[in-house]
């Protein structure tokens, strides 16, 4: 076995871990064939998908007749872009910074108008073996009116140019870099989802006063990122309305939601579960779903789960590669190695849909360098090739390549060493990115120059006749996403990450749900309404403790009837939170806020009008009443039947604590009030003696709950 030396060029201290080869946890697991992937899941009943793709790069869809498919044997669904739901693609309904338009993304799962590339999917079927599936495929028939296709960029923006989307705007901002349409009088049809124009300071000028001016075009070519594993996936639609994918992904947390964005469902009843992943390099990730609705809808309408697997060809027909580019470049510098201006226009193939990463591309392309005058145009341009996808670092590595080599000419014709040119140009902590980008903090950029010229491999001799020596430097920024972790720390001192189980996941979903939706509100407000009842009903007890004033039996049968209104309160609250849920559930925040306020209002009009007449012991009463007033709000609203389905299980056990407290409440009055003519001794006899019933209540409260079968509070809250 080779040895193994770390490459400490940069920082010259040597780490624990950093620099060094630890065992991969998930080494074993691979090479003896344990572990699973997205392919790799089987569950009862299993059905298998496949996915019919058009013939055609560019055509109109004039029908789709599914009946001789459904009439084949083995067959149990089909569905096209009519079973999802028709998402918004209109540039109006799209929040500022949006990652992702949801109507374009949805068509491309699903081609609805057009057909918008070889490749495109059209229709789904769920079949019980591959080999009907496939015979089905056969059996669909669609109509096309074909259409002349734009396959590259130039074809795209020439003058009458056919147009993919009828009503395409071009976008001038980031922030819609995701394209949509629009209706706006007077704009012709567009192939240009996204102009976008950075200019800092006078790059005419500067090229005239430069010594040196080098001029160049570039262009790249399409390139898929060709993983190991193609894309498969596996999905349950269950009878409670959940969602369960099984797939390999980049970001669980961003196939999440779009599934649920894609399916026009809550985010909190989709579940992905990731397994393990055979390459992705950016493209299993934020526009990695292309199976997952269609296998969640064939399973909804089958009843069954659902796995689809791509073929090799169909990854390379129905999935995203890195984007080509078209990339001009003007760079400008003074003899003494000085850059003095730069004018850059890129333009990127976005595919069927706008998006490319010519955003990413016009922010990095200068990064490393300080450029006082500079201007960068970015072009996203929409043809009829597969829809571009993320390949590491998107857009960076075709902009820096054109950058670079620009760079390199000029410091040949400076006779300046490569890397010696860009110290003198390059970015450092308080410099800030051409174009007016955002001022660096420490990056750590020069240092890595300097690792880079004094490294051996910089410069020992080249030996033979075709070797060569080159440097490039590059810009990338980052970004961050939603996250969670359990850490359990053991009592000999270790530390434990625990496998957590799909329960546990779910459970940890919802309360991220919930926390979403706003339920804090609605939690506080109940809270402070059933706990004011308590405090009020114990007023005579601290009295007593305390010697103030008498603590006679009128005064036991108030406490007692405060307590008994309160204790019905507590389940009524846990039932309000059960029927809150439901709502939260079809992320109606805003109903669940009102009720619970129209409860809190009715217990202060209660509690004031009666007070002079009732004292104290109206409060905890009418905490209860406006409690149940609220509950019957809510059963009168609850007329799904799907909502009803869901809350059996936890009606049941509110009636079987209902049962329970109602025992402990009759005990206590009743209790209380036998004994009402005992109470001849001092007030410290009567009040300990008040808190051995309570006690006892409690307990009769407890036997019967556990002879139920409900255990604790968590039986009837919504997991």
């Amino acid at each position: 076995m080779t040895t193994y030396e770390p490459n400490m060029v940069i920082v010259g201290e040597k780490f624990d871990v950093v620099g060094t080869r630890p065992v991969r946890h998930d080494g074993v697991d691979k090479v003896t064939g344990r572990a699973r992937y997205s392919a790799d899941s089987f569950p009862n009943g299993l059905l298998i998908g496949k996915v019919l793709r058009s013939p055609h790069a560019h055509a109109r869809i004039l029908s789709i007749d599914c009946s001789k498919a459904l009439a084949l044997p083995g067959v149990k669904a089909v569905i096209t872009a009519d079973d999802l739901p028709d998402v918004s693609a209109e540039i109006a309904d799209l929040e500022e910074g949006a990652a992702v338009n949801y109507g374009f993304y949805s068509r491309n799962v699903l081609a609805r108008e057009k057909v918008l590339y070889k490749g495109h999917a059209v229709a789904a079927i769920a079949a019980l073996t591959s080999h009907e599936a496939e015979e089905a495929l056969d059996l669909i028939e669609v109509k096309y009116d074909v259409l002349e296709p734009v396959l590259n960029i130039d074809e795209a923006i020439r003058d009458g140019a056919p147009v993919l989307h009828d009503r395409l705007l071009t976008q001038s901002s980031v922030l819609f870099r995701v394209g949509g349409w629009g209706d706006e009088p007077n704009i012709p049809s567009t192939n240009l989802a996204m102009k976008i124009v950075s200019t800092e300071g006078d790059v005419e000028k500067a090229f005239k006063d430069s010594d040196v001016v080098v001029e160049r075009s570039f262009s790249t070519k399409a390139v898929h990122k060709g993983y190991i594993e193609p894309q498969a996936t596996t999905a349950f639609w269950d009878e409670n309305d959940r969602i369960n994918v099984w797939c390999s992904t980049q970001q669980v947390f961003a196939f999440r939601d779009h599934v649920a964005a894609i399916l026009d469902v809550p985010v909190g009843s989709v579940t992905v579960n990731p397994l393990e992943i055979g390459g992705g390099f950016g493209g299993k990730g934020q526009g990695g779903v292309y199976l997952e609705p269609v296998a969640a809808v064939l399973s909804k309408k089958s009843g069954h789960p659902v796995k689809i697997t791509m073929t090799r060809s169909e990854v390379f027909k129905g999935t995203g590669p890195t984007a080509a580019t078209k990339i001009d470049i003007k760079l400008s510098a003074n003899k003494d190695g000085k850059l003095t201006a730069v004018k850059a226009k890129l333009m990127f193939d976005a595919g069927a849909f706008p998006g490319s990463p010519v955003a990413g591309g016009s922010r990095t392309m200068l990064g490393p360098y300080v450029i006082p005058n500079a201007v960068v145009e970015g072009w996203d341009v929409v043809t009829n090739v597969q829809k571009s996808s993320a390949y590491r670092a998107p857009g960076s590595p075709s902009a820096a390549f054109a950058m670079e080599t620009v760079v390199d000419e000029i410091a040949k014709q400076l006779n300046i060493d490569p890397i010696e040119f860009r110290r003198i140009n390059g970015a450092k902590e308080g410099t800030r990115q051409p174009a007016n980008g955002p001022v660096y903090r420490k990056i750590g950029y020069m240092e890595t120059l300097d690792a880079a010229k004094n490294h051996p491999h910089y410069t020992a001799p080249l030996k033979h006749k075709n070797q060569g020596r080159g440097i490039a430097a590059g810009a990338w920024f980052n970004f961050t996403g939603p996250a969670t972790a359990i850490v359990s720390v053991n009592a000999v001192g270790t530390v434990a990450l625990p496998s957590l189980s799909k329960s546990v996941k779910l459970k940890n979903q919802k309360a991220i749900d919930l926390i979403q939706n706003k339920s804090f509100e609605l939690s506080l407000l109940f809270s402070v309404h059933a706990s004011f009842g308590l405090l009020i009903a114990s007023k005579q007890i601290v009295n007593c403790l305390f010697g103030y004033g008498s603590f006679d039996s009128e005064d036991i049968i108030y406490t007692s009837s405060a307590l008994m209104f309160f204790a019905m309160g507590v389940p009524a609250f846990a039932l309000i939170k059960v029927l809150s849920n439901f709502y939260f559930a079809r992320d109606n925040t805003k109903l669940p806020f009102y009720i619970s306020a129209i409860s809190m209002f009715l217990n202060i009009i209660l509690s004031v009008s009666l007070f002079k007449k009732y004292g104290f012991i109206i409060i905890p009463i009418a905490t209860s009443i406006s409690t149940w007033v609220a509950i019957l709000i809510y059963i009168f609203l609850l007329k799904r039947v799907r909502y009803l389905h869901y809350g059996k299980k936890y009606l049941f056990n509110f009636l079987k604590i209902l049962i329970a407290t109602i025992f402990m409440c009759l005990f206590l009055y009743f209790g209380l009030d036998y004994f009402e003519d005992k109470f001849e001794y001092s007030n410290k006899f009567k009040l300990i003696y008040l808190l051995i019933m309570i006690g006892s209540s409690a307990g009769i409260y407890l036997f019967i709950t556990r002879l139920l079968g409900v255990l604790s509070l968590k039986n009837y809250s919504l997991k």
